[in-house]
């Protein structure tokens, strides 16, 4: 059985694998302690500026913690035809999506 790793435990996993403390993670990400295990936990859902440090340090791809979070079948009208026309990987954890969305409404105002 393939266990699924959610995004607090992809995090825990790199900064356990390097040997990093959740301490000295955040030092390094510019947050507490407190904050890094909110984020392994799940209580809280970093937002993309941190997803993006945390990628960047650890060197590896925003992808790698957005693989496999959900996947569901899509049901599509095509030329008056209901059916079955693939899957849509829905990748982006709901909390870093509301996040990424805010961000973009605060750019466009400012744009305004």
């Amino acid at each position: 059985m393939v266990r699924k790793m959610n995004l607090g435990s992809k995090i825990s996993a790199l900064h356990t694998n390097s040997r990093l403390s959740q301490e000295e993670l955040g030092f390094e990400l510019g947050v507490s302690q407190t904050t890094v295990s909110n984020f392994e936990s799940e209580k809280h859902v970093p937002d993309f500026i941190i997803m993006q440090k945390i990628a960047s340090f650890f060197n590896v791809a925003l992808d790698h913690f957005l693989e496999g979070t959900k996947v569901f079948n899509v049901k599509k009208n095509v030329g008056g035809i209901v059916g079955d026309h693939g899957t849509i990987h829905n990748t982006i954890p709901k909390g870093i999506l509301e996040n990424m969305l805010k961000r973009i409404e605060v750019l466009e105002t400012k744009l305004k």
